[in-house]
């Protein structure tokens, strides 16, 4: 990592440092400390598990506390203060412009996936350990539990008082909805945009179209989907509908796209990734 990234990577660091720790002391606002301490436990036995059978896979990259830090504070920290603002702008637009239906649409979807993919690409950049295209879905899959994870604190906070006899039934309540209802989606759709940005910054033999065309169609996938599920249909079949038609696209793509890295990275002994070249370096 040269100097001029490593400052960067730093003051990164210590903002998104702040703001996750920000986030995840909120729920003292509205919950009692044992349920907070309950709330964060359940967060981070979630993020654990992720990443222990990241690391059970042979896209695992060491050295990893730095580069896991740095994902998950990005995902946790950093998002979230560059979404904050432009969600707001853009939930005005799409309300005063487009049906309500898009708005919430247009407010997750467009924002959070381009600050995600920002940091995808920066935090690739930063780390020597990276160097093959199938890194990008690692970090981006990282990222991406880093947002979902405060996310998920937040909404379980808020849902806590929503109960009408227990925060702790209100809270569990929601924890289980968002664990049920969609999970790793935050993971998923920020590891597909960071399997494009890893392809074009580590395939060789690519042209800078190519290499172009892989990071801004793989985020736009992100995107789209992300865009998809926030749709808010006014009839309650219709959501039913499209949350079991965008399941059976989003995870299926994601399990594809994981089967490839997989295979890819079991079968390379290369320091660069191509497709059918001759090894002539050895794994690092």
């Amino acid at each position: 990592m040269n100097t001029f990234l490593r400052v960067f990577l730093y003051i990164f660091l210590a903002i998104g440092g702040v703001i996750t720790a920000s986030s995840l002391l909120s729920p003292l606002m509205i919950l009692s400390v044992p349920l907070t301490l309950l709330c964060l436990a359940i967060g981070t036995i979630y993020v654990a598990v992720v990443l222990v059978l990241l690391k059970l896979s042979p896209l695992w990259a060491k050295p990893a506390p730095l580069w896991v830090t740095a994902s998950l504070l990005w995902g946790g920290g950093m998002s979230m203060l560059l979404v904050m603002p432009s969600s707001l702008g853009v939930s005005e637009l799409a309300s005063a412009y487009g049906p309500d239906a898009l708005v919430m649409s247009w407010a997750g979807g467009y924002p959070e996936e381009i600050a995600k993919a920002f940091g995808i690409f920066f935090i690739l950049l930063c780390f020597r350990q990276f160097n093959r295209p199938w890194h990008g879905l690692l970090v981006g899959i990282v990222v991406g539990l880093g947002f979902e994870i405060n996310e998920n604190i937040l909404y379980a906070t808020m849902g806590g008082p929503t109960h009408p006899t227990s925060d702790l039934l209100g809270m569990l309540t929601t924890w289980g909805a968002r664990l049920l209802a969609g999970p790793l989606l935050h993971a998923i759709f920020s590891g597909l945009a960071g399997w494009g940005i890893g392809w074009a910054l580590y395939a060789a033999n690519w042209s800078a179209a190519k290499r172009i065309a892989a990071a801004a169609g793989w985020t736009f996938v992100a995107f789209l989907l992300h865009f998809a599920w926030n749709f808010m249909p006014t009839s309650d079949v219709a959501y039913l509908i499209q949350i079991a038609v965008l399941s059976l696209t989003i995870y299926p793509l994601f399990i594809w796209v994981m089967y490839r890295a997989w295979t890819m990275a079991n079968n390379d002994r290369s320091y660069s990734y191509s497709p059918g070249a001759v090894s002539v370096l050895s794994r690092p």
